[in-house]
């Protein structure tokens, strides 16, 4: 009978053994990234919103452009000098993808309100600037 309790047993225990080794190996907790709002809005009368959210400044900081549901395509543009705009990231959502930022970058957010239409970008508070 004590063998046969042992060969019952001895599984369930080695089975409790591995499962707890496991539970104690543990990921490190990732940090909650803190996004901060520039608030703009633009377009005619600047009633649409393109807004601009940062993480952080350069180095390590993160930054991607926020518009309003109904909008055809949202954009986040880079310049490191206020003239010459490229954008770099797009999305059909709401939230463009997060980028790093840029040591020299300002920043802005665009929307555009039907396909093929123009980008609008221009707000009142003008671009951010998140270099160093």
């Amino acid at each position: 009978m004590d063998r046969l309790k042992k060969r019952v047993w001895q599984p369930f225990f080695a089975l409790l053994l591995v499962i707890g080794s496991i539970a104690t190996v543990t990921t490190p907790a990732q940090a909650a990234v803190t996004w901060h709002d520039f608030e703009r809005n633009c377009g005619t009368f600047f009633t649409l919103t393109c807004d601009v959210q940062y993480t952080g400044t350069y180095p390590g900081g993160q930054v991607r452009a926020i518009g309003t549901q109904n909008m055809y395509e949202v954009g986040l543009e880079v310049s490191s000098n206020q003239s010459d705009w490229v954008i770099i990231a797009t999305t059909t959502g709401t939230t463009t993808a997060a980028k790093p930022v840029n040591k020299y970058g300002w920043y802005r957010g665009c929307v555009k309100t039907v396909s093929g239409g123009a980008w609008l970008c221009l707000a009142p508070e003008g671009p951010i600037y998140l270099g160093d």
